[in-house]
């Protein structure tokens, strides 16, 4: 393959070069395309370049759940930012919010009926059920962790060995988990489109972003 990318027309290589560095993050088309044409290179240009590229099987377009077209290399796997990540339906790529809940819900009451766990305890429990839906990973199990106990239900308990602990909170108001959700105080909830065509969507939304970070 090596030998197949000696072989690239100087366009080609630059277009290579622009696409590796992004890694699976991506480099958007407009941006390439913005650059190149500063640099003197004809659109038609790029595009046939592009093309040749693809047809190699040496790059590849992927569309983000923001309707973006990026390039990247073709042996990698998008980055979970680009197609929307866990926590977004793989079918219409929209903000899961039922996912959510139920995966919150059911976190919340393994550590209620088990009183003092670890996050590996409640990533095996939540994974064997069938909440989980799609793969759960640490991290994801985490986020929602987080939000329990920035609500107030559920408090982190540091050992002398570096091993966490959660266990409810000693006291808790028992509100509807979503109550505190950006979307439910925020003030332009009635202009929000979540198609993601609308320029106030969940998908680029920076306090959905905040809240599951």
């Amino acid at each position: 393959k090596q030998a197949k990318v000696n072989a690239l027309p100087e366009l080609e290589r630059t277009v290579l070069e622009a696409v590796k560095v992004t890694d699976n993050k991506g480099l958007w088309v407009k941006d390439l395309t913005l650059s190149l044409k500063h640099k003197g290179h004809a659109q038609t240009a790029l595009t046939k370049a592009v093309k040749r590229l693809e047809k190699e099987q040496i790059i590849k377009t992927v569309v983000t759940s923001r309707k973006k077209k990026v390039l990247m290399l073709y042996h990698l796997e998008p980055h979970e930012s680009l197609v929307g990540g866990t926590w977004f339906s793989e079918e219409t790529k929209e903000f899961d919010e039922e996912f959510v809940r139920s995966v919150y819900k059911a976190v919340f009451q393994f550590v209620k009926d088990h009183d003092t766990v670890t996050l590996a305890g409640i990533e095996r429990a939540i994974s064997s059920t069938d909440v989980a839906k799609k793969p759960l990973s640490a991290e994801d199990i985490m986020s929602v962790i987080r939000l329990l106990m920035f609500d107030g239900r559920l408090v982190e308990i540091d050992t002398n060995n570096g091993q966490k602990y959660y266990q409810l909170a000693t006291q808790f108001v028992d509100w509807h988990p979503f109550a505190e959700t950006p979307c439910a105080s925020c003030k332009i909830q009635s202009q929000c489109d979540s198609s993601g065509s609308d320029p106030f969507n969940p998908q680029t939304c920076p306090y959905m972003e905040q809240w599951l970070a």
